[in-house]
């Protein structure tokens, strides 16, 4: 990474409306390169989708100002090192409304939304990959020996545990698209 990937900048103060609701705090993380997160272990969907919300809400405060990236710098397979890269959307308004429309709705009943779940079901993958996208998620969901599902975090497990044979239904495949198609539209990976 260059230098200035490694200065940092003082956060930014954001107050703005999005989905009928003003949003008010500070976005930290800013570097002179951008957005930056690095992350000595395997990244998860949350990460990227934090780096991507905080990318997206700076858009949408200071279109002029805002970084036009930002990066996840995290251990890939096989002992590499990759840089998810998302860039900056021009239609953050667009992106932002619905996102916060979500979380209000969120705050009034569970939503059927897990992030790691909805990351193998929208994620692009290359053509050797021969598992279908919701084999993919349910794996997630269940998890195996080495590794536990997100059906095995407790609250989780609270709200969605008796729902069988599983809750990755309709809602959730149309959760899942809302909030990560826009991020997947926006961003690649390279080795770092």
């Amino acid at each position: 990474l260059p230098p200035e990937a490694f200065q940092e900048v003082a956060p930014v103060a954001v107050d703005l409306c999005a989905g009928g609701r003003r949003l008010h705090g500070s976005v930290r993380g800013l570097t002179r390169w951008g957005l930056l997160q690095v992350k000595p272990a395997k990244f998860k969907p949350a990460d990227l989708l934090d780096l991507w919300l905080r990318l997206v809400v700076l858009a949408a405060g200071d279109p002029a100002g805002a970084p036009q990236a930002a990066h996840l710098v995290a251990h890939g397979d096989r002992d590499t090192v990759v840089r998810h890269h998302l860039s900056a959307p021009s239609d953050p308004d667009r992106i932002l409304a619905p996102l916060v429309e979500l979380l209000m709705e969120g705050s009034r009943r569970p939503l059927p939304f897990f992030a790691r779940c909805a990351s193998e079901l929208t994620r692009p993958v290359g053509s050797r990959v021969r598992t279908s996208p919701l084999a993919r998620a349910l794996a997630a969901w269940f998890g195996n020996q080495g590794s536990p599902g997100e059906s095995a975090d407790p609250w989780v497990a609270r709200c969605f545990g008796r729902v069988e044979p599983h809750p990755l239904d309709d809602e959730f495949q149309a959760l899942a698209d809302r909030v990560f198609a826009p991020l997947w539209a926006h961003w690649t990976e390279e080795p770092a």
